[in-house]
């Protein structure tokens, strides 16, 4: 599979399956903007798949349940 055009937000990814799941997506070529409520972990994260030639962006926030817009929260990491 082939993400190379693809932006994907994922929440909940400092750890656990939102990590695994980050991972799998930056292998595919997705440009991701990792959330999540723990920054160090993020960053750790980023900094693994940055290694491995992936792009990711951390954003150390909590997103509650409420509409946003994606293309934001990319520009502001």
């Amino acid at each position: 599979m082939n993400l190379g055009n693809v932006r994907v937000l994922l929440t909940g990814a400092a750890g656990g399956i939102g990590a695994a799941t980050a991972l799998a997506l930056a292998r595919a070529g997705a440009q991701l903007a990792v959330a999540g409520r723990t920054g160090a972990e993020l960053q750790k994260l980023c900094t693994g798949i940055g290694a491995h030639g992936g792009k990711a962006q951390p954003v150390a926030r909590f997103l509650q349940a409420t509409p946003i817009n994606v293309g934001d929260v990319f520009d502001a990491s």
